[in-house]
């Protein structure tokens, strides 16, 4: 975390980079764990329960799911 330190009067006073807020905000739109799982789990179900693309699912679960709450 990068954060610069000014002192005003005696006073420190802390400023954030926008990287930081950028990171912040990306946090915030993360979608939760069952979230995800639920997500991943229709993925499978549409392609009719093949198996063997269970990470791909999750990737794209956990992307939809934050595009879709970073839209909110």
């Amino acid at each position: 975390m990068t954060a610069k330190s000014n002192n005003v009067r005696g006073k420190a006073v802390v400023t954030r980079s926008s990287e930081t807020a950028d990171n912040e905000m990306r946090y915030s739109i993360r979608p939760t764990e069952e979230e995800t799982r639920l997500r991943a789990y229709e993925l499978y179900v549409d392609r009719g329960k093949v198996d063997g693309h269970d990470l791909a699912d999750w990737l794209r679960a956990e992307n939809e799911l934050a595009k879709d709450k970073s839209s909110d």
